[in-house]
């Protein structure tokens, strides 16, 4: 296992430096390799260091494989002012409907 520095994190994390398997497949070892890692409580910045992936990737597998849970809300739906259904405003394509 290696630990990579401080400035090869920056870099990776801004973008400056890929990692060699980025977007590449994870094979059936590899996932299973991350898995042992991670229940032994080795970091995500380590993992994704070893593997030669991003930080972001690493968890994503970890969600796709049950060993942790995803928290996030889902985002609301764009919502649309409400407009006028009247036949005036139909016409016209007024949203300030006095008419109501």
């Amino acid at each position: 296992m290696n630990i990579p520095t401080t400035d090869i994190i920056s870099d990776i994390r801004t973008g400056k430096a890929k990692t060699e398997r980025e977007g590449n497949t994870w094979t059936d070892t590899e996932k299973n390799d991350l898995l042992l890692q991670y229940f032994a409580g080795i970091d995500i910045t380590t993992i994704a260091y070893d593997h030669q992936r991003t930080e972001t990737a690493i968890i994503q597998q970890l969600i796709a494989n049950n060993a942790i849970r995803n928290y996030s809300k889902p985002r609301k739906p764009y919502r649309t002012r409400k407009r006028c259904q009247c036949s005036y405003c139909k016409l016209n394509g007024t949203s300030q409907c006095t008419r109501n």
